[in-house]
């Protein structure tokens, strides 16, 4: 977990996007997401598009082999 903080904040990303890819990697889906940011689950998968740009990965398991593996 340590590592993958140090990692996100290492990368042009938002606060916010930094909160939902670590909740990402923790395996919560988006409906969950939402729920413990207390945004729409439309607001989440906009982050994810986002993110995923921003990291250059164009699937949730691009992105887990980017960070976990």
């Amino acid at each position: 977990d340590k590592q993958i903080k140090t990692n996100l904040n290492q990368i042009h990303l938002t606060a916010r996007d930094q909160e939902i890819t670590q909740l990402i990697l923790d395996v919560h889906s988006s409906n969950e997401i939402s729920s413990l940011c207390f945004v729409s689950e439309g607001t989440v998968n906009n982050h994810r598009k986002s993110i995923y740009r921003k990291l250059g990965v164009k699937s949730q398991g691009d992105l887990f082999k980017r960070f976990i593996l």
